[in-house]
């Protein structure tokens, strides 16, 4: 009948079965702990103002061991190859060589590191900084990978869709949370904002539909090798995320601010925010 949507949870994960690693939500492979990247770009920045007779991957290397004896990091940075994630936290903003060494310094990096004295490490002086941008990233952009092909569909901030799919979850169920098996399959595979209904509804299908675990289980162990978004995630503090408890949730002291945030990005002009955020390369200052 004309006007009614019929959902079909099975069609959908053959559908999703189907998808290959480059149709997800795209980000790169390299660090993505918000800190560690503020360090790789500290370590440009004096690359470039000393200018060695050396390659930036050799200096980045050195330069990285030598801040990890002086600060008793156990866990630090290795390679040079991580400034790539500075582009998506609009740390750095890219050269059309794409040469590292040729990128700019953005204002968001420079307030961060007066900020808090170029101890990265040190967050929470600039933790409402960090949210900004990863709340900033968006899909598919000038920095994916085949942004006008695989990914061209494509089109929406992860974050707050993520924000609105919990919040909408937790209406339903009272329970503001999903498991990182439906965030692999359903949630960092829609496309469109406005699709959030049927992303709830596929989640909440699977659930009590009788024989679908294996399946979805099955789909979720294939595209979560390619889906590093978690990482990402990871550096915000609205989120409590457990690999071994297989969650990710609201937590409750940051519902009513979430409620807020999803509010606030609904009301305002989709395309102009876009616009306005990515005009260059997600790196607008601090606000």
């Amino acid at each position: 009948m004309e006007g009614i949507i019929i959902f079909n949870i099975k069609e959908k994960l053959n559908e999703l079965s189907d998808l290959s690693k480059e149709e997800i939500w795209y980000i790169v492979k390299q660090e993505r702990e918000f800190w560690k990247v503020c360090y790789a770009t500290y370590i440009l920045e004096q690359y470039k103002e000393n200018e060695p007779d050396i390659s930036l991957e050799r200096y980045f290397s050195r330069k990285a061991d030598e801040i990890k004896a002086q600060k008793g990091f156990d866990n630090f940075i290795q390679t040079h190859r991580m400034l790539r994630i500075g582009y998506f936290y609009g740390l750095i903003k890219k050269d059309s060589s794409g040469i590292y060494k040729k990128a700019e310094l953005t204002e968001v990096y420079k307030e961060i590191k007066n900020g808090c004295n170029s101890s990265f490490e040190n967050t929470d002086l600039y933790y409402d900084i960090i949210e900004q941008q990863i709340e900033k990233i968006y899909v598919s952009s000038v920095l994916d990978e085949d942004p006008d092909s695989l990914r061209i569909k494509y089109d929406l901030f992860p974050v707050y869709f993520l924000y609105k799919i919990l919040l909408e979850v937790g209406r339903i169920t009272g329970e503001y949370k999903i498991s990182l098996t439906e965030f692999y399959v359903f949630v960092s595979t829609t496309k469109k904002y406005e699709d959030y209904f049927t992303t709830v509804y596929n989640i909440l299908k699977a659930r009590e539909e009788p024989g679908l675990n294996s399946r979805v289980e099955e789909i979720s162990s294939t595209l979560q090798e390619y889906n590093r978004f978690k990482e990402v995630i990871d550096n915000l503090k609205a989120f409590e995320i457990s690999s071994h408890r297989n969650k990710i949730r609201i937590k409750e002291n940051s519902i009513s601010n979430v409620k807020r945030k999803v509010r606030n990005y609904e009301s305002c002009d989709f395309g102009n925010l876009k616009q306005t955020i990515f005009q260059n390369f997600v790196q607008t200052p601090h606000y």
